[in-house]
């Protein structure tokens, strides 16, 4: 399923506004490069995932099975 244009624009928004509460927040050093790298994919990661659990149920049920004897 593809993300709409508000969805993009609310994830971008929201990199902006955690990005610079991390840069309010800290000084600059490895923590903070470290946390503003872990923003971006944590806030696509959303995007990743599948929307409903029959999507899931749908995958999950596409493993082979192994007969039993």
């Amino acid at each position: 399923m593809k993300p709409t244009w508000w969805q993009l624009y609310g994830i971008g928004v929201l990199l902006v506004a955690l990005i610079g509460l991390i840069e309010a927040v800290l000084s600059a050093g490895a923590l903070r490069t470290t946390l503003e790298s872990a923003a971006v994919p944590l806030a696509v990661a959303p995007l990743q995932t599948p929307s409903s659990p029959k999507l899931a149920s749908q995958q999950i049920s596409r493993v082979p099975r192994r007969r039993q004897a």
